[in-house]
């Protein structure tokens, strides 16, 4: 599997993704936590299931999964159930929570 990380641009938190399906979302508690590989557990704007990234083929995409706040690409609003491919660099958007895409080539 290729490498890639999220770094989150008002902590700069490196969030490495780590299976090809990752799923970020907002775990209402530790307890009930949901199934999600990335929980934003502080922000009430991130939907519970919000995104995915996915990897493939060596690239990496990302999915809306209908999130009432939305998902951004760039400045772009993304279109629910639609693949986004991601290069290094790109800046996400879920809600309010910005991050830039890096892809490493190890």
């Amino acid at each position: 599997m290729p490498k890639a990380v999220l770094k989150k641009l008002t902590t700069n938190e490196e969030i490495v993704i780590t299976t090809p399906k990752m799923i970020i979302g907002r775990a209402a508690s530790e307890k009930i936590k949901p199934i999600v590989d990335y929980s934003i557990m502080t922000n009430s704007m991130i939907s519970r299931l919000h995104a995915v990234i996915m990897s493939k083929d060596n690239e990496f995409y990302i999915v809306d999964c209908g999130a009432l706040n939305k998902t951004f690409l760039n400045g772009a609003e993304l279109k629910i159930n639609e693949k986004y491919l991601l290069h290094d660099g790109d800046i996400i958007r879920l809600a309010n929570e910005k991050f830039r895409f890096q892809k490493s080539e190890e």
